[in-house]
């Protein structure tokens, strides 16, 4: 990596030398701080945060694999059960026509849907859309009332 051009070295780019049709290699930023795929997050944060930097290219034998950005950071720290609840409550109402069908709870990650399910098909697309939602490791659904299978007499 010799050198890396972000949105805020093109907002930089000044118009009386050359503006749209400067080079790269004049306004982008070198030398370049890299991480490799195996620093840990903390690191990178601390890192991120000391120098002021919005992304951090990741390189292992010299080659970028990758680009760790600030949102990466935070969906890797922060998992807020509030956070993710509102997230899937959104989801479900969208999908439900905007009618409460399920209670949802979530404790470190992990959501419980309960309510009633119109049938197999509804249950799996409520906990797809559920492990849709970022930070939520497992999805637990329930039924509150019982299923009558057959007919009635």
């Amino acid at each position: 990596m010799v050198g890396i051009f972000s949105e805020s070295d093109a907002l930089r780019v000044d118009s009386s030398k050359g503006g749209r049709d400067a080079l790269v290699s004049t306004a982008m930023a070198s030398p370049v701080e890299v991480v490799g795929p195996a620093t840990e997050i903390g690191v990178i944060a601390e890192r991120m945060l000391a120098g002021r930097l919005r992304s951090l290219p990741v390189v292992e034998q010299g080659l970028l694999i990758g680009v760790v950005a600030r949102r990466d950071l935070l969906r890797t720290l922060v998992r807020d059960d509030d956070v993710i609840k509102a997230n899937l409550r959104r989801l479900l109402d969208d999908y439900a026509g905007s009618r409460r069908r399920w209670a949802i709870e979530v404790t470190d990650g992990a959501v419980a849907v309960s309510g009633d399910f119109a049938d197999d098909a509804e249950r799996d697309v409520v906990a797809a859309l559920a492990r849709t939602v970022p930070g939520v490791t497992a999805v637990v659904l329930t039924t509150t009332t019982p299923v009558s299978i057959g007919w009635d007499d």
